[in-house]
């Protein structure tokens, strides 16, 4: 159930409940006729009226629950951005090192996937699961990476997966960037087209002096055989 549906089914628990203590309250109290010899209004209706003032202070209490929930989602998505940032600067910097070959260790986002594992709980369902796929693949991913080195430097035979994967992470991130900056009101989780993965190669090369001739490169061709295979099965 997302948000959404949560606070709707919320609300109609919530008049549905005011609407039985009030029916009790109007039972106990002998109805609205006042008996003779009686205290008074407030004396034969105090059950109706404790009723009333009940029913109030949960409509209040939901409210302030509704809006403080609202306050965490905003609050949340601000926060995104910049870790959807350095998730995307990881993926690149991962990338290019894999596909420079280069003796290096990149440093990974921990900062950024820990504030994205705290959005979730913030979200609406469709929305947290499009950021709880993207940070179960970052786990998967350095997973891959660490057995997949020797000297820091990333084998011949597994380069192609190396570099594909660093583009389904980044493809990943690109995607929530609108839901972060508040343009969309929710993202359900759908995995990467083609399009969105090569939209990624492009976003990860395109400041390189030597971006086409990366085009040229036979692990990249495959990379983009295997972004294209993913349209036909």
């Amino acid at each position: 159930m997302n948000e959404e549906q949560h606070q709707k089914s919320l609300k109609i628990a919530i008049i549905g409940g005011l609407g039985v203590v009030l029916f009790i309250a109007i039972l106990v109290s002998g109805g609205f006729s006042l008996p003779e010899n009686s205290g008074g209004l407030i004396y034969e209706y105090q059950t109706l009226i404790g009723a009333f003032i009940a029913a109030g202070s949960i409509y209040m209490t939901w409210f302030q629950y509704r809006k403080t929930t609202k306050s965490k989602e905003f609050s949340a998505r601000a926060h995104m951005n910049d870790a959807l940032s350095a998730i995307c600067k990881y993926s690149k910097d991962c990338f290019l090192s894999t596909y420079d070959n280069r003796e290096e260790t990149v440093e990974k986002p921990t900062e950024a996937i820990n504030t994205l594992k705290q959005s979730i709980q913030y979200l609406d369902s469709e929305s947290a699961e499009s950021v709880y796929q993207l940070v179960g693949f970052y786990q998967v991913y350095n997973a891959r990476r660490e057995p997949r080195t020797s000297d820091h430097i990333v084998m011949i035979d597994q380069r192609e997966s190396a570099l594909y994967d660093s583009v389904q992470l980044s493809a990943l991130s690109i995607r929530l960037f609108d839901f972060a900056r508040n343009r969309v009101e929710k993202i359900s989780f759908n995995k990467p087209t083609s399009n969105d993965l090569k939209r990624s190669l492009k976003n990860i090369t395109f400041t390189r002096d030597d971006m086409y001739s990366i085009y040229e490169d036979q692990d990249i061709k495959k990379v983009l055989d295997t972004i294209d295979r993913r349209d036909s099965t």
